[in-house]
């Protein structure tokens, strides 16, 4: 077996909620909790959950922007967890980049289209001035935009089009992991397309492996190949994409797939609908046992006490769940 390109076992993330004139911690948000996956290189996952799930903590952990309060992140084989800044940047940062869900946000307002591309260079001494703006203006032109704009600011493109700026100065480094943290979220339907079809083409040209956040279902079975479902911070369900979707076993997963609108055909059989009751938890006072046991439509006593450990009920089809839908 190959060494996957990025393990993670047990990643959580805790938050302090402070208050008072002292700032004194008076809880904690637990935004990821007891994380674990493998991813191949050259794959992509897709991590999929509503609002409040854990989802861009989890990818922020990963690439170091927050620190973990517990578990590890190895890449390449190397545990990049407890590394300090310096090293790093040397090692690491290069080859792992990150694609924001609002590119607007993401791009310095005051920085050109050449600058921004061009930056991540300069700040790891990467090539010549004359290289650097030449290398630029190649990866502008590979990302479908007109390089003659190469002096525009952001505030001068189409959110497509910005989306596509983000893209380029994440391949700047040449990295081999890719974050994207809902990338075609904020875009129309015919952009989203576009994309996603760019980053297909990427993947294939540069061998890249990615990590895809979305809440879209429709999005994630069409960009990853694994596909792991969160809910308040925990992991519920990871399975290959095509096992997911045919055969999901969590009820969480179940009321995902039962959101989404299809059209259904004449004479096929209707699928009946989980609608789940009640609001999603506070994340700073999550149930005990199961988090999902109080919006659960098959939930027991067992549920409500026991945390259920994520276990294989099928070749790389885990689920955290006692008992799961037949």
């Amino acid at each position: 077996m190959s060494i996957p390109l990025l393990s993670v076992r047990g990643l959580s993330m805790t938050f302090p909620i402070r208050a008072g004139v002292l700032q004194r911690t008076r809880g904690h948000v637990y935004a990821v909790s007891d994380v674990s996956f493998d991813l191949r290189r050259g794959g992509t996952l897709g991590i999929v959950g509503e609002s409040g799930s854990g989802k861009s903590t989890l990818g922020k952990c990963i690439i170091r922007l927050v620190e973990p309060t517990a578990g590890t992140v190895v890449f390449d084989g190397r545990d990049v967890t407890h590394l300090r800044e310096p090293e790093l940047r040397r090692s690491i940062r290069s080859r792992i980049q990150m694609v924001f869900q609002d590119p607007f946000s993401s791009l310095n307002p005051r920085q050109s289209l050449q600058s921004i591309v061009e930056e991540p260079l300069h700040v790891h001494h990467r090539l010549e001035r004359t290289q650097r703006t030449a290398y630029a203006a190649d990866l502008i032109e590979r990302v479908g935009l007109d390089p003659a704009r190469r002096d525009r600011k952001p505030h001068e493109f189409s959110g497509g089009q910005r989306q596509r700026i983000a893209i380029a100065r994440a391949l700047a480094l040449q990295p081999e992991l890719i974050i994207a943290d809902e990338p075609v979220s904020a875009l129309d339907v015919s952009v989203q397309a576009q994309i996603m079809n760019l980053l297909e083409d990427l993947q294939s040209e540069l061998g890249l492996t990615y990590v895809f956040i979305s809440h879209d279902l429709s999005v994630v079975r069409h960009a990853s190949e694994d596909v792991a479902v969160m809910y308040l911070g925990r992991l519920m369900e990871l399975a290959p994409r095509d096992s997911l979707f045919a055969d999901y076993r969590h009820p969480y997963t179940q009321a995902l797939m039962s959101a989404v609108p299809s059209v259904r055909r004449a004479g096929a059989q209707r699928r009946s609908r989980v609608v789940l009751s009640g609001e999603v938890p506070d994340s700073s006072d999550p149930p005990g046992g199961c988090v999902f046991h109080t919006r659960c439509p098959y939930a027991r006593d067992r549920c409500r006490t026991e945390v259920p450990a994520v276990r294989d009920i099928a070749e790389n089809h885990r689920i955290a769940c006692h008992f799961p839908v037949e």
